[in-house]
């Protein structure tokens, strides 16, 4: 896994642009770019995270669609609409959703805008999705224990699931940053959200990073 996060107090959502790309994954495997909201330890853990994915078991093919997920103790790893619990309000983009057209190596880029924030006065959970930042839907606030307030953890990066017997697929487009752009996938224009529910660029001091080798998404 490959990530940039940020821990802080007055954390709540997150915005940042994902460029897309559809990873050649098997059965069995999936690769996936995100931006992910967390609180609490063990078994007071919650996450939500929302972005893109290429996961043949779930989706039945192998193209990038958009995703949403979930994690508290006693559901993890809900994905779209598999699990009760994420609410869509859109008509016109749900979860599970074909993205096109998707970043070629050496090619055309294409991005994403993912927004995640709580909702001040319902205290849920929205996505928001797209240059015309279309609601896409939302958790309840109910759905939840240590995210019903703040998040203390926000996560901007990639990662990738495989069975034990299978080399691991690509992440992103496979590259690393070394090689530039276009070559490497990228997440950048990285906002919070903060205690006022306005966005804000993070300050670099309380950025971690956690990664191999090189940090390519």
């Amino acid at each position: 896994m490959a990530q940039y996060s940020v821990e802080a107090r007055g954390l709540y959502g997150t915005q940042a642009k994902l460029s897309v790309y559809e990873p050649l994954v098997k059965a069995n495997q999936s690769s996936e770019g995100a931006v992910y909201v967390m609180n609490g330890q063990d078994g007071t853990f919650n996450a939500i995270w929302a972005g893109w994915y290429v996961y043949p078991d779930l989706a039945g093919d192998f193209r990038a669609r958009l995703h949403v997920a979930w994690e508290d103790p006693n559901n993890p790893d809900c994905y779209d609409l598999f699990c009760a619990g994420f609410l869509q309000v859109s008509s016109k983009i749900a979860p599970g959703v074909r993205l096109l057209p998707v970043s070629t190596y050496n090619g055309p880029q294409y991005q994403m805008t993912i927004l995640l924030y709580k909702d001040p006065k319902t205290k849920n959970w929205w996505l928001v999705f797209g240059n015309g930042m279309q609601p896409v839907g939302y958790w309840p606030d109910s759905l939840f224990s240590s995210l019903s307030g703040e998040a203390s953890r926000l996560v901007w990066g990639g990662s990738i699931k495989t069975s034990p017997w299978l080399p691991s697929p690509p992440m992103g487009s496979g590259h690393f940053p070394s090689e530039g752009f276009g070559k490497a996938a990228y997440i950048y224009d990285i906002k919070i959200v903060d205690d006022h529910n306005t966005l804000r660029i993070p300050n670099s001091r309380f950025f971690y990073t956690s990664c191999q080798r090189e940090c390519v998404l």
